[in-house]
């Protein structure tokens, strides 16, 4: 009671925030992850109201295109998942459908402003005792296995920040894949450096 007046209650049934458990904890928790909404109106969302995930992961091309337009990012993205959003926290990366990549990091609550490594769409956080970390598969993924610091800047910075974790569960995740049966198969690059990144 403030002044003599009960205070209302913050969030509701719709609209709430679950704590994380403590970094470190074997708190079992759920996760969603996916790539190439495209065009997001035709979105499906029942299977993430159904699950409720405790995080969301969206690996790069959030809507076809995300811009600097409000209104476009509105339909292509904000209104497709409000309903989600609202309990469950969303960590969007850059693809290459981001026409505004820093419109879209704006757009998002991201770890380390999303720019850990001072590359747009970077950035790690702990939840239980899993290590996420974020990169750019757009910009430079150049890793030099035998001096790692003479990696491209981002590189340099996920391959510090995922060997300094203590937790003994890392997840790397980035818009590019490596291998595909579509279109974008076999991308050396993101096989040639991401991949032995991760490994190393």
């Amino acid at each position: 009671v403030s002044g003599g007046s009960p205070l209302t209650p913050a969030g509701s049934q719709n609209h709430y925030f679950k704590t994380p458990p403590p970094v470190g904890s074997s708190t079992a928790f759920s996760f969603a992850i996916w790539g190439d909404s495209g065009s997001s109106g035709n979105a499906n969302v029942s299977p993430l109201t159904s699950k409720k995930p405790d995080l969301i992961m969206v690996a790069g091309d959030v809507g076809y295109p995300y811009s600097a337009d409000f209104a476009n990012n509105n339909n292509q993205y904000f209104n497709v998942y409000k309903s989600i959003m609202s309990y469950t926290p969303f960590y969007p990366t850059c693809g290459n459908h981001e026409t505004s990549c820093p419109t879209m990091v704006a757009d998002a609550s991201l770890p380390q402003a999303g720019k850990a490594s001072g590359v747009e769409s970077t950035f790690s956080w702990d939840y239980a005792n899993v290590h996420f970390t974020a990169i750019n598969s757009n910009q430079n993924v150049l890793f030099d296995k035998t001096n790692p610091s003479a990696s491209a800047q981002q590189m340099a910075w996920a391959y510090n920040d995922i060997k300094n974790s203590p937790l003994p569960w890392k997840i790397i995740f980035f818009h590019h894949n490596g291998w595909s049966s579509g279109s974008h198969s076999d991308l050396s690059n993101i096989v040639s450096n991401v991949y032995p990144m991760a490994q190393a």
